[in-house]
C-alpha cells in the first residue's frame, strides 16, 4: 500500500501506517471510516506487509518511531495537538501490534476477532487509562528533541532504556540517563549502542546508569537488531572489533585506558558468544537464564583478570 499525498510532514507509507495507527486507536471517523471500514483498512494493510523477516511488535514500534520523529520535527505541532494523533497513543500501539499478530498466526479471520474484541462496548475507558503514559512518553521525547535538536540521535538510547522505565522517570532523571549514553562526540550511533552493550556484557550496566533487569531488556533488545548468519564467534568479533577501532581512532584516552573499556573485556566478548550462540539456537526463553547464570551471586570474584598491555 502506499499513498502520495502528505499529511503532517509524513509521505507513502508513512501514511499508509498513520492511518492504521488512528484505527487501531479508535479514531476511524477522524478518517470519515466506520468500524467496519476501518477494519477492512486494517487487512488491506496486513496483505501488503511481508512477516517474513520482521514480526509484528517490530514493525509496528518502527513505524510508530519514524511517524513520531517525523511528527515532533514540525516546529507547529503544539504538544497537545501531537496528544490528539494516532502516532502518540499507546492504546493504539498495544492494539496495532496484537491486530498484525493476529494476521500474522491466524490471517483475517483471527484479526477480525480480535479487532471486536479490542473494541467492545466500553472500549473507550480502556483507551483513557493510557493518557497518563502517553502525555509522559511525549514529555520525554519532546525533551530529547529539543535537548539534542534531532530525533535520529536519542531514538537508540530512549529504546534502550524502554518505556516501561521512561515512563517511572522525571524528565530531568531521563536526560540524565540519555547524556550517559551520548557523552561520546565522536563516536557513531551504532558505535555508542555497542558501547553500552559491551557495558552489560562485562557486567558494568551501572556505569551506563541501568538496574539489572534494565540490563537485561537492552541485551534482548540489542540481539533483535544484530543481522548475521555467521558462527557465534565471528559474529561477536565483528561487533567488538570495530568499536575497540573505533575508540582508539577516538583518541580521547591512552592505549592503557582503552583496554579497560568494556569493547576490550575478553569477559565481555565470552558472554556475546554464549549470548549469541542461545539467540542462534531461537531458545529466547532461555535468555534469562544464561543472562542469570553468568551474573549470579559471586560472579565479580569469578570474573577473570583482564590482561592489560602496558607498551
Amino acid at each position: 500500500m502506499t499513498e502520495e499525498q502528505s499529511l503532517f510532514g509524513l509521505t507513502g507509507k508513512e501514511i499508509v501506517f498513520f492511518k492504521a495507527q488512528a484505527v487501531a486507536c479508535g479514531m476511524c471517523k477522524v478518517l470519515k471510516m466506520d468500524e467496519a471500514e476501518g477494519l477492512d483498512y486494517l487487512k488491506k494493510l496486513c496483505k501488503s506487509i511481508s512477516f517474513e523477516e520482521f514480526n509484528a511488535e517490530t514493525i509496528v514500534n518502527a513505524y510508530y518511531t519514524i511517524c513520531q520523529d517525523k511528527l515532533l520535527e514540525q516546529e507547529n505541532l503544539t504538544s497537545n495537538l501531537l496528544l490528539s494523533l494516532p502516532s502518540f497513543s499507546e492504546f493504539g500501539r498495544e492494539n496495532l501490534i496484537e491486530l498484525l499478530d493476529a494476521w500474522e498466526t491466524g490471517g483475517a479471520s483471527r484479526l477480525e476477532e480480535i479487532y471486536w474484541e479490542i473494541f467492545y462496548r466500553e472500549w473507550q475507558d480502556d483507551a483513557d487509562s493510557y493518557k497518563p503514559l502517553e502525555k509522559k512518553y511525549l514529555e520525554l521525547r519532546r525533551a530529547a528533541f529539543d535537548e539534542y535538536k534531532t530525533t535520529e540521535k536519542a531514538n537508540n538510547q530512549i529504546d534502550q532504556i524502554g518505556f516501561g522505565v521512561l515512563s517511572k522517570l522525571s524528565t530531568e532523571e531521563f536526560l540524565e540517563r540519555l547524556e550517559i549514553r551520548i557523552k561520546r562526540p565522536g563516536l557513531t550511533e551504532s558505535e555508542r549502542y555497542c558501547l553500552v552493550a559491551s557495558s552489560v556484557l562485562c557486567g558494568k550496566w551501572q556505569s551506563v546508569g541501568l538496574n539489572r533487569e534494565e540490563a537485561l531488556n537492552l541485551i534482548k533488545g540489542f540481539f533483535n537488531d544484530i543481522n548475521s548468519t555467521a558462527e557465534p564467534e565471528e559474529t561477536a568479533k565483528s561487533i567488538y572489533y570495530p568499536t575497540q577501532n573505533a575508540l582508539m581512532a577516538f583518541r580521547k584516552d591512552d592505549f592503557y585506558t582503552i583496554q579497560n573499556e568494556p569493547p576490550s573485556s575478553e569477559f565481555g566478548l565470552e558472554n556475546l558468544v554464549k549470548f549469541l550462540t542461545t539467540w542462534k539456537e531461537g531458545v529466547e526463553e532461555s535468555f534469562k537464564l544464561v543472562f542469570n547464570h553468568i551474573f549470579s551471586q559471586g560472579w565479580e570474584e569469578r570474573r577473570p583478570q583482564q590482561d592489560i598491555i602496558k607498551s
